[in-house]
């Protein structure tokens, strides 16, 4: 016994040196002492025998968390789009945005574009009708020329021929 009190002693000198104690109050020394918790990194698995065996360990295994990834099989993998799927899609998509341009365009310039046309018709428009009041007045203003009509004789269903 007298070799495990000074093994105890020395322990005990050892542990107040690394704690940084200097007294040897009992009292004073037990506060300054903390104790240590070191832990190991290692690739082994931590479960239970139970758990690899595939039993269940003991609670039932509610405790579990859930597993947050998809297991994805090649069978449900979606296949790729062929050339003419694409080729599809993007006509429609190109056709959709060639409506819009034009439309917008169409909106943009169209005003100015009837303005022009209806001017352009009312011009002529108005040459045309100029030019034939011009043509009415120049007969009506003409000079009267006798004219003669071939006139029917009562007695006979001929006309007689003008001179």
């Amino acid at each position: 016994m007298v070799d495990d009190n000074a093994l105890i002693r020395r322990a005990n000198s050892l542990l107040k040196a690394e704690a940084g104690v200097a007294d040897a109050n009992p009292r004073e020394g037990s506060r300054g002492l903390r104790r240590r918790r070191s832990f190991l990194a290692s690739q082994a698995p931590t479960n239970p025998p139970a758990t690899i065996a595939g039993t269940t360990p003991p609670g039932g295994g509610e405790d579990e968390l859930p597993v947050l990834t998809d297991i994805v099989l090649p069978a449900e993998m979606v296949p790729a789009e062929s050339l003419e799927s694409i080729g599809a899609r993007l006509r429609q998509a190109l056709a959709s945005e060639l409506g819009q341009v034009i439309e917008q365009q169409l909106r943009q310039e169209l005003p100015a574009l009837v303005e022009a046309t209806l001017e352009h018709a009312a011009d002529r428009l108005q040459h045309t009708i100029s030019s034939r009041v011009e043509a009415l007045l120049r007969d009506f203003l003409a000079p009267a020329t006798p004219t003669r009509l071939p006139l029917a004789d009562p007695r006979s269903s001929k006309e007689v021929p003008a001179d």
